[in-house]
């Protein structure tokens, strides 16, 4: 029998997690999984998951989860460790996921297959009512495989959406040298674009820069209006590769709207130096 990964060798509990009328409205926005406060989170330890679980108007729903580094009673300690502006939590406890490793709070209605979720302690004589998902409990480990999927398969359909939106909003190679046929055009470079190269590039330059902001003129989406959003432009035009060829990800400029639309005004695009050097020459802008 094949070993499981290690991811489920450790420890999987649910707990429950207190929202504000506040974070619920932001949720699916800006919050992230930066950590987890409590009681008897003692019993964890780093290398465990912690699945983040709320309830609202009689409905269950699924948040994130955070996968542990750290476990400390120690706040001003914590507070160190998580790199958040957001209001702190007081508890007895805190669990803190790697900063390398934090994943994005969602509000996943997952009523529906409550049933299936199954605890370690299943059999205690405890009450299973509401107490089931307000303390702190260990998994078995096919209920962990079914909320890692249940939550694998909401983040595909966020990220579906997100490529969705981002080819009209974006600008195609070939929207400058053709201006009649832009629908097959649209089409036809949506099938050559590697959408795993595009993430790859995002998630590199979030690491670089948390705020995700423009290559050329430092915009930042998520500072201005809290969506981290920002767009892939290739360095070298799609329009002029003469069949496959591979592309890496050092190819891939990060750009805000604006200035990805201004480096289309010309065929080949405007290089990333070519448009901060207008910048400089046209608003004196420091970059």
């Amino acid at each position: 029998m094949a070993r499981r990964p290690a991811y489920f060798e450790a420890v999987h509990y649910t707990l429950y997690q207190r929202l504000t009328d506040e974070e619920r409205r932001d949720l699916n926005a800006v919050l992230d999984a930066h950590y987890a406060a409590g009681r008897h989170l003692e019993r964890v330890k780093p290398g465990d998951v912690l699945w983040l679980l709320n309830i609202h108007r009689g409905r269950l729903y699924l948040l994130g989860r955070v996968k542990v580094a750290v476990v400390t009673q120690d706040a001003l300690t914590a507070s160190d460790l998580v790199n958040s502006d957001k209001p702190w939590r007081d508890a007895p406890w805190y669990a803190i996921s790697d900063r390398r490793d934090v994943e994005p709070l969602r509000l996943i209605d997952i009523t529906g297959r409550a049933s299936e979720i199954a605890h370690m302690d299943e059999g205690s004589s405890e009450d299973l009512g509401v107490q089931r998902w307000r303390a702190l409990r260990a998994l078995h480990p096919e209920s962990a495989q079914l909320l890692n999927d249940l939550w694998a398969a909401y983040q595909d359909e966020v990220i579906a959406a997100q490529d969705f939106v981002q080819d009209y909003l974006e600008l195609t190679e070939d929207d400058r040298a053709y201006t009649e046929g832009r629908l097959v055009l649209r089409t036809l470079q949506e099938r050559q674009r590697n959408r795993a190269l595009i993430r790859e590039a995002k998630l590199r330059h979030q690491q670089r820069d948390p705020q995700l902001s423009c290559e050329v003129c430092g915009f930042s989406f998520l500072e201005a209006y809290g969506v981290a959003y920002i767009e892939a432009h290739h360095g070298v035009q799609l329009a002029s590769f003469t069949g496959e060829q591979q592309t890496r990800v050092e190819d891939l400029h990060l750009l805000c709207a604006n200035c990805h639309r201004m480096a289309h005004t010309r065929t080949p695009p405007l290089s990333v130096e070519e448009l901060r050097q207008l910048l400089l020459k046209n608003k004196q802008v420091s970059i």
